[in-house]
This record gives structure tokens, C-alpha cells and sequence, in this order.
């Protein structure tokens, strides 16, 4: 073997040994991910599941509209039961995620998120039904998830800019204007 030889297959060698790698990392670039991943604050896997799942029926995606899988809802809901509760409320809140988990999978004989969307739905129509009827002074757990998916909704910055006529400073008040099919409008009180 002469010089040439040797040169030629020690590039080879180099280059083969620095593309393996470099490709690898490549290609891994290219799998799609399936949820988007979070720390969570104070819920557990499962809870982040089931609120996943009735958020995905409650605020579906439809085009020209993002849904609440979107948005992230579940992170949103997460971190508004770390700030915002006291620790019995915290508590009270994961053990009522935890009963209404339960209460999904006795009905539909499976977990939230392998119940499908159709009996989700019956599910949730049900507990509509009894949220609201029952008094306002004793507010259900599934009435206080709702609002909470809502309004993360409603006060997301994606809705609020393509969703909703929001403009951070109002201008004059105008009392009478024509409706012309215009989106609703949003101050900043919301």
C-alpha cells in the first residue's frame, strides 16, 4: 500500500465516521411528536390526560378555529390551579379531576383519553345537565373546570387576535353602531 492509498482510505474513514452521526441526528430531527410536553405544576399524568380529553370535546379544533389541544389548554388549567388556589382548593380541584376521571371510565369502561369522542360526549352532557342543575351556591367541579377551559380559551392571545375584535386601547365610545357581521368584541376587562 502506498501513500496515495493510505490517504485516500483514512478521508474515507473520517468522512464515513463523522456522516453516521450527523445523519442520525438528521433524521431524528424529523419524527413528529404527539402532545406537547410540559413540567406540570401540581397535576399528575393522568389528570393532564382527562383534562386534555374533555377539552378536546368541549373546544374542538375546526378550520379557521383553534381547539383547545391548540392552545394548550391543560398547561393553561395547570398553572391557574398552582397561582391561583389556595392548597385545600388545590387539593379539592385534583380530587374532583380525580372523581370525574373515575366517574369517565365507570361509564365508558375505559380511561378519558381511549373513551372516544362519542362517548365523551353523552358523558359530558350529562354532567351539563347536572352542573347546572344544581344550585349556584354549590358550584360542581365540572361547572369550575368548564369555566376555567373557557376562559383560558377566551383570553388565549391566538383567539384574541384572529378570533376576536380585540383592540387593547378602545377608542371613543360609540353607542349606536350598525352590526355588519363584524367578530365580537373584547376590551380589556375580560
Amino acid at each position: 500500500m502506498d501513500r496515495r492509498d493510505a490517504i485516500k482510505r483514512a478521508t474515507l474513514l473520517s468522512g464515513l465516521a463523522l456522516t453516521a452521526p450527523f445523519a442520525t441526528a438528521v433524521l431524528s430531527g424529523c419524527q413528529a411528536t404527539e402532545k406537547r410536553i410540559f413540567a406540570s405544576l401540581i397535576l399528575n399524568e393522568d389528570q393532564i390526560v382527562t383534562i386534555e380529553s374533555i377539552s378536546r370535546v368541549i373546544l374542538p379544533s375546526e378550520p379557521g378555529s383553534p381547539g383547545a389541544e391548540d392552545l394548550g389548554l391543560a398547561e393553561f388549567v395547570d398553572r391557574m390551579v398552582k397561582d391561583c388556589l389556595s392548597q385545600q382548593e388545590q387539593a379539592a380541584f385534583t380530587k374532583g379531576l380525580d372523581n370525574l376521571s373515575q366517574e369517565i371510565s365507570d361509564t365508558s369502561g375505559s380511561s378519558a383519553d381511549k373513551a372516544g369522542d362519542k362517548a365523551l360526549v353523552t358523558f359530558l352532557e350529562q354532567k351539563e345537565k347536572e352542573a347546572y342543575a344544581a344550585p349556584a351556591s354549590d358550584l360542581p367541579f365540572y361547572r369550575q373546570l368548564k369555566q376555567l377551559l373557557v376562559f383560558g380559551y377566551l383570553t388565549s392571545e391566538q383567539v384574541m387576535t384572529t378570533q376576536l375584535d380585540y383592540h387593547a386601547i378602545p377608542g371613543r365610545y360609540d353607542s349606536c353602531i350598525p352590526y355588519e357581521g363584524q367578530n365580537a368584541y373584547v376590551d380589556n376587562n375580560v
